[in-house]
């Protein structure tokens, strides 16, 4: 009886690996007939997300080295001002000596002269980097918002290639035209991402 058993427990477990291989309706011939576009769909969704995450990835480079210029020129803007402020001091002295001093006045008012010229080329300089300095934080602030929308587009691959998963699990086309939805959309997020 023992042997009975566990030859009948044999052929219930080849009839269920059996039904599992084979389709038992026509409706199941056509969710296994939709396998090949569900897989090749799923690895397309997955390089469109290699892609993003890619792409995800330089945006934030790019953010990176702008914010770096943006610090480094608007330091370079406050070195300068201090250096214009040490010219406008010295200037100052030699204003008060030339009013102090009336014998030495043309040499006192020639290095306020000198020091005025000084004082108006460090402040050109410093406005300068002070212009490169914005420029680049608009730079950064850009590309930092092309980052953000190639982040919901990476997002929206990897959503789609979770619920092709589940389709081809549940042999669902319903999930697999969901699936294909969200794909899409993380699709036209990507594009909107690249050219905006």
């Amino acid at each position: 009886m023992h042997k009975e058993q566990l030859q009948e427990t044999v052929e219930k477990a080849g009839e269920a690996l059996h039904s599992m291989e084979e389709p038992d309706n026509g409706k199941d011939q056509k969710n296994f007939r939709l396998f090949p576009y569900l897989a090749l769909s799923t690895a397309i969704l997955a390089v469109l997300g290699a892609i993003g995450g890619l792409q995800e990835t330089l945006m934030t480079s790019k953010m990176l080295i702008a914010k770096n210029e943006e610090i480094l020129n608007q330091t370079h803007a406050s070195n300068m001002w201090s250096y214009y402020q040490a010219k406008s001091i010295k200037e100052n002295i030699y204003r008060v000596g030339a009013e102090g001093q009336p014998k030495n006045k043309s040499e006192y008012e020639a290095l306020v002269a000198k020091y005025e010229q000084q004082q108006n080329e460090i402040g050109e300089k410093a406005k300068n980097y002070e212009n490169i300095a914005a420029q680049k934080n608009k730079e950064s602030s850009y590309y930092l918002r092309k980052h953000h929308i190639l982040t919901y587009s990476v997002t929206g691959f990897q959503v789609a290639i979770a619920l092709a998963s589940v389709a081809a699990l549940m042999k669902s086309v319903r999930f697999w035209l969901f699936a294909m939805t969200v794909g899409s959309t993380g699709a036209v997020i990507f594009i909107y991402g690249m050219i905006v």
